[in-house]
């Protein structure tokens, strides 16, 4: 057990490359943790928050548990693997609940990422990103969190796919509460996007005292950054999902809009559940070649 005030360091980089588990009591701010070719597991029963303007954590798969914020105002600098990552306590609003800021590729591990309905934010401008059949899931006791995955590196932006995995950013049911659901944008500079199940709708207020929570939009676009013609895909899987929650009116969904580059795919029996019944909502879908 470490508690720290400042910055926790550690290093097995510079011998054999061995595994690091650090448990930070009443918060870990990282320095950096260097397991080279090792896994990092980080458990605080506080935050997990970015103490140095550099890298934080260098290693294989990492593993991070928090009874509060990961990030959650500064990202948590990584150059890993793969990532699962659990947060509690939902993050003030214009913080992140998860927020990795990630120096190449980067692959979801077992157990995906969760938040009791704080946002999630991943960047990964040198790279691409691979959900690996993993949830990313905001859903709490009040209204969802968003998340971002974004890759903003223009020519060193790559693929994201969310092939297999799930999406959840629904507000939770809950009496005289019409709790709104999280927004979903997934964004690449230049590469193509696969996603199969996104769920943004807003919860139900089962009292029907107050109208239903809205739910919150999905934007999806695979773009090309203009230096070479690479003709990038948006493939759809499984179900998008924005609709409002039921109460003593029906609240409304958001938009879902999808951008490609080239083409726009069904790749496996694509459903979308959105309003049929508000002009301003419902499904959207362009390509720029």
């Amino acid at each position: 057990d470490v508690a720290a005030t400042t910055r926790v360091d550690a290093d097995t980089a510079t011998g054999a490359d061995g595994n690091i588990s650090i448990n930070g009591v009443g918060g870990l701010p990282l320095g950096l943790i260097n397991a080279g070719t090792g896994d990092v597991t980080l458990t605080s029963t506080g935050a997990i928050t970015d103490a140095i303007a550099g890298t934080n954590i260098i290693g294989d798969t990492l593993t991070m548990s928090a009874a509060n914020a990961i990030g959650p105002t500064f990202a948590i600098n990584t150059d890993v693997t793969s990532i699962t990552a659990t947060a509690g306590t939902a993050s003030p609003s214009n913080a992140f609940e998860i927020y990795i800021n990630e120096a190449n590729d980067i692959a979801l591990a077992i157990g995906g990422l969760h938040t009791a309905g704080g946002n999630v934010r991943i960047d990964f401008n040198n790279g691409s990103f691979d959900g690996n059949g993993q949830t990313i899931e905001t859903e709490g006791t009040g209204a969802g969190g968003s998340v971002q995955l974004y890759s903003f590196g223009g020519a060193n932006s790559g693929n994201i796919t969310m092939n297999g995995g799930s999406i959840l950013t629904r507000g939770a049911d809950a009496v005289g509460v019409g709790n709104a659901g999280g927004f979903v944008e997934i964004y690449t500079d230049n590469g193509s996007v696969t996603v199969s199940d996104i769920n943004t709708s807003g919860g139900d207020d089962t009292s029907s005292f107050v109208p239903g929570g809205s739910g919150g939009y999905i934007n999806v676009i695979a773009s090309d950054n203009g230096t070479v013609a690479e003709n990038f895909d948006v493939t759809l899987n499984g179900t998008l999902t924005s609709l409002g929650g039921t109460g003593s009116i029906n609240s409304t969904g958001s938009f879902i809009q999808i951008i490609a580059d080239n083409n726009i795919v069904d790749g496996n029996g694509l459903t979308v559940n959105a309003e049929t019944d508000d002009p301003s909502n419902g499904l959207f879908w362009s390509t720029t070649t």
